[in-house]
């Protein structure tokens, strides 16, 4: 009983992690060709509704093209890239989630110092889908000694403390609070350094930087 109990329990372990990546994937080609499809209107000026292609058909197709690379992935395409056919579920948890949110410290650093036009959003974010193919797919958590949960760590790190900095900002308006006492220019200095010094904190705890290497015992020679 308790064997067949554990095959069963099993079974279904791995078709949640078959039906997990294949979701993923799904997610993650979704994503991508929205990025794609944005950054060219921004580059070309244009977009595929000023060429006379309806949005909604736009979408269907980009759907139609996710599921059919996923199910192509599904039927061996993953072995003839190469790739690790489990790796579709932390692939969308990294390229959705935890690299966009473990560089939003930086982002909004970025966005005090200069006008970041939308391209580069989804520049950004469609290298993050690069990265995470990487870590995810290709053994790339192994070989830097990661794990996925530190990047989980590191992106609710970012993400949490920069919501409530949000809305408190919203409610009692620290920035205007800061311009008012220290003028535009040393507010946005101290808002620079805060943000960079967040950033800090994220990748050193989030990633385990600061934990010790632990000393090897030293073994007393017995005379």
């Amino acid at each position: 009983m308790t064997r067949t109990i554990r095959r069963l329990r099993d079974v279904a372990g791995s078709i949640l992690t078959a039906v997990g990546a294949a979701v993923g994937m799904f997610l993650v080609l979704v994503w991508t060709a929205i990025n794609v499809v944005r950054t060219s209107e921004t580059v070309i000026g244009r977009s595929p509704v000023d060429i006379g292609v309806p949005e909604l058909w736009l979408w269907i197709l980009v759907l139609a093209i996710a599921a059919g690379c996923t199910i192509w992935l599904e039927r061996g395409g993953y072995r003839r890239l190469r790739a690790n056919p489990a790796g579709g579920g932390p692939f969308a948890i990294l390229a959705l989630v935890c690299l966009p949110l473990i560089g939003l410290p930086m982002a909004l650093v970025a966005s005090l110092l200069v006008t970041v036009p939308p391209a580069l959003g989804n520049l950004f974010l469609l290298a993050c889908v690069a990265v995470a193919g990487w870590l995810a797919l290709y053994d790339g958590l192994e070989r830097l000694d990661l794990r996925l949960s530190q990047f989980v760590r590191g992106a609710a790190l970012a993400f949490w403390p920069t919501v409530a900095v949000v809305l408190v900002d919203s409610v009692v308006r620290i920035g205007v609070g800061f311009e008012a006492a220290l003028g535009p220019t040393a507010a946005n200095a101290i808002l620079v350094l805060g943000g960079l010094g967040w950033q800090v904190v994220v990748l050193a705890v989030g990633f385990e930087l600061t934990q010790p290497t632990p000393e090897r015992p030293v073994h007393s020679l017995e005379k």
